[in-house]
């Protein structure tokens, strides 16, 4: 047609202005063949990612979600969690799954297909349990929430989709969480969940066994505390006298673990404190001669600190002994406390407790009629009888030695009756002596 207009252009000059206008059509069209181009290059690409990347599942708008709009980013993931969407963060904790490893699995993007054995999980019921669906309940702040597992099978193969997917920190459990509609995906279905070590009950009805140990039962039964308390008590002292020789006991008792490592024996006499004695033995010894009111307290040094109690403090009384009468110095008892005969007020060494003899003697001249011999005068041949009278005018009885000196006399006369006595002759000093 180009060719046609030229070759005509010298016998019609009128042409120029088609040549012009066939012109400008030519440059039209050879940009709508260049913008047909393009967009068929731009087709070609949308092709290439239909062909490697399948379309999301249809049931991203369900019932069953679990995030509705489905998690796209880590992020969305992570807040998902945070927020405890639908409790799925309760739902998370009891299979296993921590924060970890959410974040985790918001750095590996995988694509799986329906037909691969796994288990989906949802908010509602859809197939039954005929199916193999079950329910799995969880505890949440307010109560409990159900979640329902099944094979993912029964959904039909509905293409690929794509999901965060990573292993359980806890457990090593694979689980994944499909970004269409934040729903779990697993290989297995992990086991119940168990009530926490400490309380009793079947999950999710779990409760804390209370103690119940008197006085204690406000805690838990798993609670260190819940046990009876360490116990020492001192249980009594018993004292023996065996002449001022007293023997402290004490005894005392302990239970749930609380020892005794010592006694103590504090000793009071008359309300002061007269001596503490410190022993590793549970009975002593003690000499008490001193007269008072004695007070003995038994303290026992246990593991607890020291214990005692009012059966633990007994008393004794020591009487002032018995006094001599005649001299206080002495003792009652004492075999030198005797009282002076002629004065029993007084005591028998007292100077005043002595003996006081009077010897007196007569002589009678019984030949002259029994005449006084001191005022009569002797015959040859005479009896004179000697009469030696002692009189003892103390307090104090003694033994007494009667003697006489007839040395004088028996110059002149002879002794014919001794009367019992015995009569002495000393020559041995300067002038004989005979004594009666």
């Amino acid at each position: 047609m180009f060719r046609k207009l030229v070759s005509n252009l010298a016998f019609s000059p009128a042409l120029v202005g088609q040549l012009g206008f066939y012109a400008k059509r030519l440059r039209k069209e050879e940009s709508v063949r260049r913008l047909g181009l393009i967009f068929t290059a731009f087709a070609l690409v949308v092709q290439f990612f239909a062909v490697f990347q399948a379309p999301e599942p249809a049931t991203a708008a369900d019932a069953t979600d679990m995030v509705y709009g489905g998690v796209w980013s880590k992020q969305a993931l992570l807040s998902t969690y945070d927020s405890n969407v639908n409790n799925i963060r309760d739902l998370y904790d009891a299979v296993g799954i921590s924060r970890s490893d959410i974040d985790q699995a918001g750095n590996n993007l995988e694509y799986h297909r329906s037909n691969e054995g796994l288990y989906s999980w949802g908010m509602k019921p859809v197939f039954g349990a005929s199916q193999g669906e079950g329910g799995y309940t969880v505890k949440t702040g307010g109560g409990t929430r159900t979640f329902y597992y099944r094979p993912q099978r029964l959904w039909g193969n509905s293409g690929a989709y794509s999901a965060y997917v990573a292993r359980s920190s806890k457990t090593g459990m694979w689980f994944g969480i499909m970004r269409s509609c934040g729903n779990l995906i697993t290989l297995t279905v992990p086991p119940a969940p168990a009530c926490p070590p400490g309380q009793s009950g079947t999950y999710p009805n779990c409760y804390t066994p209370m103690c119940t140990v008197p006085g204690k039962t406000n805690l838990p039964a798993n609670d260190p505390r819940c046990k009876a308390d360490p116990v020492a008590v001192c249980s009594s002292l018993a004292i023996v006298n065996n002449k001022n020789i007293y023997q402290y006991t004490a005894s005392g008792n302990t239970s749930n673990g609380a020892s005794i490592t010592g006694y103590r024996f504090v000793v009071y006499r008359d309300g002061k404190q007269l001596k503490t004695i410190e022993s590793k033995t549970r009975t002593i010894t003690d000499k008490e001669t001193a007269a008072g009111k004695y007070t003995v307290k038994a303290i026992l040094k246990t593991s607890l600190g020291d214990r005692t109690s009012d059966s633990c403090t007994k008393e004794f009384q020591i009487v002032e002994p018995a006094k001599c009468p005649q001299n206080p110095a002495l003792l009652a008892t004492d075999p030198n406390c005797q009282p002076c005969p002629g004065d029993t007020t007084l005591w028998i060494k007292d100077a005043k407790c002595k003996e006081d003899i009077i010897q007196t003697k007569t002589a009678q001249n019984t030949s002259q009629g029994n005449a006084d011999a001191s005022t009569t005068t002797a015959k040859a041949s005479d009896q004179i009888i000697y009469k030696i009278t002692v009189t003892n005018k103390g307090l104090k009885a003694t033994d007494y030695t009667i003697t006489e000196n007839l040395a004088d006399v028996l110059q002149y006369s002879s002794l014919e009756n001794k009367g019992g006595a015995t009569l002495t002759k000393d020559t041995s000093g300067s002038q004989d002596t005979e004594t009666l």
